[in-house]
């Protein structure tokens, strides 16, 4: 079993992958997803990996707000990146 220290950061990511917005949050997506695995392989931050736990809010603004509810409550996220 792994000690609180040697868990993964997770990481919540909310960019749409579809409707009207997902023309701009793809590239913000990508760059985040990119920085994340740049990080890991760089050995993580304090050895800890991170861990995306990533959903498409469909460019709806009341998704959005579900969902990074979701990520706090359900997921256990230590942070939201995205719109």
């Amino acid at each position: 079993m792994k000690t609180r220290s040697q868990e993964p950061i997770r990481v919540g990511v909310l960019f749409s992958e579809t409707g009207v917005t997902s023309v701009v949050e793809n590239s913000e997506r990508m760059g985040t997803l990119l920085a994340v695995q740049e990080i890991n392989e760089a050995g993580g931050i304090n050895g800890r990996e991170l861990q995306i736990v990533s959903y498409d809010p469909e460019s709806r603004p009341a998704r959005f707000a579900a969902l990074a509810e979701k990520l706090i409550l359900e997921d256990r996220v230590h942070i939201i990146l995205g719109c």
